[in-house]
């Protein structure tokens, strides 16, 4: 992109090149000149032409309009007598110059501007006809064709340009946002788990009072140092999109979850063959372990009795997270967000599993079943 100097220095080049004809001349050149002004002062007052190339396409549109005027006073620059030699010079010129602002106009502009570029090939047209006045019709359709092609090739390049430009945007944007839904779903099913604890340690002390303070000062210490550790991975998420380099909880961690969690919680595993176990079941088999845990610290009363199942049977992994219904939450603490069970639902059904969520057997059951082999 060029700078506003930049910009300015070639409107002045054009301005100059078009006005320079112009200078001793009968009026019949000063259209010329005032396109070449118009054309400059509509990119000086751009302020910021983020879009549209609007000096570049002044210089151009100058340059052409010179051209205009030099032939129409009848200067020989190649100096040979040759007057076709001089029409071949121009119309190759004139002829690159609408093919540049054909792809400047394609690529860069908006609206009815980039229309424009799409017209280009009908002047394109035009300009070679001049090489051979008096020619057959054939040879003047060959002339006009050549020249509209060429200009159309270059509007066929911009609108090229413009596509791979909107594809690297689209590109980037979609990076973020599954870096966003990265971030989102790690503070959701890690630190919300462990900010959950502390909530609950939080209310314990209610009920426990003064006979073991540093019991639960302790467990709200370890809590808050989980979620601070847990909050800098998902900052390192943001910090580098290689998903690889975060680390990946599995079904070998869940014994440490059980032991975080602040309720009290029975865990039993059966799992012989839990090396074999795809990466992509582990992780899920963790989230649907740390979401039931952190739902039950949000809803369960505090002193409620956990259950937490992993076995291997029949190909499949089953899970159940479970909590007696004998003892209700208090109203403040039976509140809060459910999009969780619903993501994690889709993230089940995406692996071929099922999940269940209700009250079955006189407890709240999360049960999930997946495929493991």
């Amino acid at each position: 992109m060029l700078t506003r100097m930049g910009r300015l220095a070639w409107v002045a080049a054009g301005m100059v090149t078009a006005l320079a004809p112009w200078y001793g001349q009968p009026a019949a050149l000063r259209l010329t000149a005032w396109v070449a002004v118009l054309a400059a002062t509509v990119a000086i007052s751009a302020p910021r032409p983020a879009r549209a190339p609007l000096g570049a396409t002044a210089a151009i549109v100058s340059v052409c309009g010179s051209l205009w005027a030099w032939q129409s006073l009848g200067y020989n620059f190649v100096d040979d007598g040759n007057d076709s030699s001089k029409l071949l010079l121009w119309t190759t010129i004139e002829v690159g110059a609408l093919t540049a602002l054909g792809v400047a106009l394609t690529r860069n502009a908006g609206g009815s501007a980039r229309l424009l570029g799409w017209l280009l090939p009908v002047p394109g047209a035009a300009v070679g006809l001049r090489l051979l006045p008096d020619a057959a019709i054939g040879e003047q359709l060959f002339l006009s064709a050549l020249g509209a092609v060429t200009v159309l090739a270059g509007t066929l390049l911009g609108h090229y340009l413009r596509g791979l430009d909107e594809f690297r945007v689209a590109a980037v944007e979609q990076a973020r946002s599954e870096q966003r839904r990265r971030v989102a779903a790690d503070l959701h099913d890690y630190v919300a788990h462990d900010i959950a604890g502390i909530a609950v340690a939080a209310q314990s002390a209610r009920i426990v009072g003064g006979s073991d303070p540093g019991a639960l000062i302790e467990q709200v210490e370890q809590a808050a140092t989980r979620a601070l550790r847990r909050l800098d991975r998902s900052i390192q998420l943001m910090r580098d999109d290689d998903e690889r380099t975060a680390p990946q909880y599995g079904l070998a961690d869940v014994p440490d979850l059980v032991d975080a969690h602040p309720l009290p919680t029975e865990l039993s595993l059966a799992l012989p063959g839990r090396d074999d176990i795809s990466a992509a079941i582990q992780a899920t088999a963790y989230r649907v372990v740390s979401e039931a845990l952190t739902n039950v610290a949000r809803h369960a009363h505090p002193t409620v009795p956990v259950r937490v199942s992993a076995a291997q049977r029949d190909g499949r992994l089953d899970i159940v997270v479970a909590n007696e219904l004998s003892i209700r939450a208090t109203p403040a603490r039976a509140t809060g967000p459910g999009a969780g069970l619903a993501t994690l639902r889709a993230r089940v059904e995406a692996l071929d599993g099922t999940m269940r969520v209700g009250a079955e057997n006189g407890s709240w059951q999360v049960h999930v079943t997946l495929p493991i082999d």
